[in-house]
């Protein structure tokens, strides 16, 4: 690491950017709020301000970067390496595993396990924290009452899962929880705690709750002196608090980075209000509202949409700056299959006029539950394609053949559809 600060490198780590991009890089505000529109550079821009902070002479273990996945945690990381050794030399690339970049629960249980005594508990994901409490829910009294006998017992016990992260994620007390004729839950979400901890384990809700509170009543010096979190318009309660604890244990500059208008989670708990109350009145607001990715046609319907929202906020246009033309329509059908249909028809024609496969995408709400109707559409059309998210593995025609092959040697007889192709275009019979 270099003991001197090198002028000419930190020019270089603002090369290529624009105005507003290197007014976030080099910000000096302790508290700066990065208001980042759709397609806005936001991640190169993320990548160069931690290059600038290693250029200013800052150790890599006092920089921390959340993200919200642990897949953007690894397409940051080696932008930075790239970055740095480009910029700063080979030398300091090589210090830069000391730099925090992951997500906020890999993080919360780093902290737990080597400051606040957890170092022998186990993480559960959320498959694993499911099978936990199938296993162990009448232990803790879930299911057992003539009204809730109503529902299966694992229907109960995801809808108490569901519950008990609610009250992870919005900092709940148990008193405030057991009020209003809730005192049965609430005793059910104290005995899983309890089972919890007598288990060592750590689940992902819990777990920042856990840091947060921790942190908040011990304030250890945990060396963090820059902290950068990215999608902050996503986060919740509980996040916000830990984020706020790691600021006051070691007076860390903190650096967020989001757009209101892209929050998607507030069904799970995400609160974008967050973003607005981030330190109101101190922090520094950057808006990177150019946009480098979309067609002119699809920024001009987006600026068209955000001039319908409330908060003159959320009514800022972004800039295009691709020349290029591109064309933005809204269709409407009667139903997912006439969608599909329209679909697969406009993905031929383009197709007949120069495009190849490889260059269209579809965007869903939600593959699990939108994306079958397409696929089925897809193969009658001979459309090649690939799925990226959850479908089903039962609902993919390679694995359901696959499926009914085993099935069939084993000399077990299991419906197919005919209308489900293999890959190479056989009609599957049944097995």
């Amino acid at each position: 690491m270099p003991n001197t600060v090198d002028e000419a490198s930190l020019n270089k780590s603002v090369d290529g950017l624009s105005p507003p991009q290197k007014s976030a890089v080099l910000t000096q505000s302790r508290f700066s709020r990065i208001v980042a529109g759709a397609g806005a550079g936001k991640t190169e821009t993320l990548t160069r301000r931690i290059v600038f902070l290693v250029a200013s002479g800052a150790p890599p273990e006092s920089i921390v970067a959340f993200t919200f996945t642990e897949k953007a945690a690894a397409s940051m990381k080696e932008r930075v390496y790239t970055r740095v050794r480009e910029i700063l030399g080979p030398g300091v690339a090589r210090c830069l595993g000391r730099i925090f970049i992951g997500t906020m629960h890999s993080y919360a249980a780093r902290l737990l396990q080597s400051q606040f005594g957890y170092g022998n508990y186990d993480v559960l994901d959320e498959n694993q924290e499911v099978a936990f409490v199938l296993q162990h829910g009448w232990e803790l009294g879930l299911g057992q009452s003539a009204r809730e006998r109503e529902k299966r017992y694992g229907v109960y016990c995801l809808e108490f899962l569901k519950s008990q992260s609610v009250v992870c994620d919005e900092l709940l007390k148990i008193e405030e929880v057991g009020c209003d004729g809730h005192e049965r839950f609430a005793a059910e979400v104290e005995k899983y705690w309890d089972l919890l901890e007598r288990s060592q384990l750590l689940t992902f809700a819990r777990m920042i709750r856990l840091a947060a509170e921790n942190l908040r009543s011990s304030k250890p010096d945990i060396g963090v002196r820059h902290l950068i979190v990215d999608e902050y318009q996503d986060i919740n309660r509980a996040q916000e608090a830990l984020i706020d604890a790691i600021i006051a244990c070691g007076d860390a500059s903190c650096m967020v980075v989001g757009d209101p208008r892209q929050c998607i989670y507030e069904w799970r708990g995400s609160d974008p209000g967050c973003f607005s109350r981030f330190r109101s009145g101190e922090a520094e607001s950057i808006d990177l509202l150019e946009n480098w990715r979309s067609l002119a046609s699809i920024v001009r319907a987006a600026n068209c949409l955000a001039e319908c929202f409330g908060d003159a906020e959320l009514r800022k246009p972004m800039e295009n700056l691709r020349t290029e033309g591109g064309l933005a329509v809204l269709a409407e059908r009667d139903s997912p299959l006439a969608e599909a249909e329209w679909v697969a028809r406009e993905i031929l024609r383009s197709v007949k006029g120069g495009l190849r496969y490889s260059d269209i995408s579809i965007l869903l709400r939600s593959v699990s539950t939108s994306g079958q109707v397409f696929a089925e559409t897809f193969d009658r059309h001979g459309i090649p394609y690939l799925v990226g998210g959850k479908m089903g593995l039962f609902r993919r025609p390679e694995a359901d053949a696959l499926a009914s092959i085993w099935t069939w040697i084993a000399g077990h007889h299991r419906y197919v559809d005919y209308n489900t192709m293999i890959p190479n275009g056989t009609l599957l019979d049944h097995a």
